[in-house]
């Protein structure tokens, strides 16, 4: 299930694409809702089940997550 204490997944997601741009996450030039609806997304993490994983394109990245597992862009783990 989800943990309340750390950021909802699509703000995890935008901070990792953020970190692997090596920019701020404001400055990233797109919107992560014009490539995946957030709000599933959001529900994902906090899913009963911790059998899934989820990958998809934005902006020339690939991005997977998880549950319980950092957010990976382009194969590399970020938060």
């Amino acid at each position: 299930m989800g943990n309340s204490a750390r950021p909802a997944l699509s703000v995890r997601v935008v901070r990792s694409l953020a970190d692997a741009r090596g920019v701020d996450p404001m400055d990233l030039g797109f919107r992560l809702g014009d490539a995946v609806d957030t709000d599933a997304l959001d529900a994902m993490d906090d899913h009963d089940s911790t059998d899934w994983e989820l990958e998809f394109e934005v902006d020339g990245h690939v991005v997977t997550v998880a549950p319980e597992a950092p957010v990976r862009v382009d194969g590399t783990p970020y938060r």
